[in-house]
């Protein structure tokens, strides 16, 4: 058997091999409440209220809404950066859009874009709090004024039923 002369040796080494064990089970611990909190991230309502936000920006600036979308000479998709494909076709996104001329109270643009399914989907999920299987949305009206300075009311509704399930 060997024996160490110098006792500092022999303590800094077992301080060298017990702080990468610490390390290794605190690692271990971090690795495994992320993966476990992770899984269930639900975003939703915070990517209906990215696209209302993103089509809110895109068609009014400064109060004035852009006078090409009210002539419908607009394609919205390529105006505001959107994939149609996306939107139209993966069944789970719904956008709507709607000008109501405040004097007249007349609607003077209604269109919709997605799974029409979730118009209905999002007036029920808007007035319950807990609809775990609908989809998130976000309702958004503002006042803006076209070219003729006429007060408009515009409601985007925006839905989400995306969620990412691992394998």
């Amino acid at each position: 058997m060997i024996k160490l002369k110098n006792n500092r040796a022999d303590s800094k080494l077992i301080s060298i091999w017990w702080f990468a064990v610490l390390f290794l089970i605190a690692g271990g611990i971090v690795a495994g409440t992320l993966l476990f909190y992770s899984r269930g991230i639900d975003v939703r309502a915070l990517e209906s209220n990215v696209l209302s936000d993103r089509v809110l920006n895109c068609l009014v600036k400064d109060g004035y809404i852009k006078q090409d979308f009210l002539e419908n000479k607009t394609d919205i998709f390529k105006e505001c950066g959107l994939s149609e494909k996306i939107i139209n076709k993966s069944s789970s996104y719904y956008l709507s859009l709607s000008i109501i001329d405040l004097q007249t109270n007349k609607k003077e643009i209604g269109v919709s874009f997605g799974n029409m399914a979730f118009e209905k989907d999002c007036k029920i999920s808007l007035s319950v709090l807990n609809a775990e299987n609908y989809p998130k949305c976000s309702d958004k009206k503002v006042v803006i004024i076209d070219e003729d300075y006429r007060k408009l009311e515009l409601n985007i509704v925006a839905g989400s039923n995306y969620q990412y399930r691992p394998e």
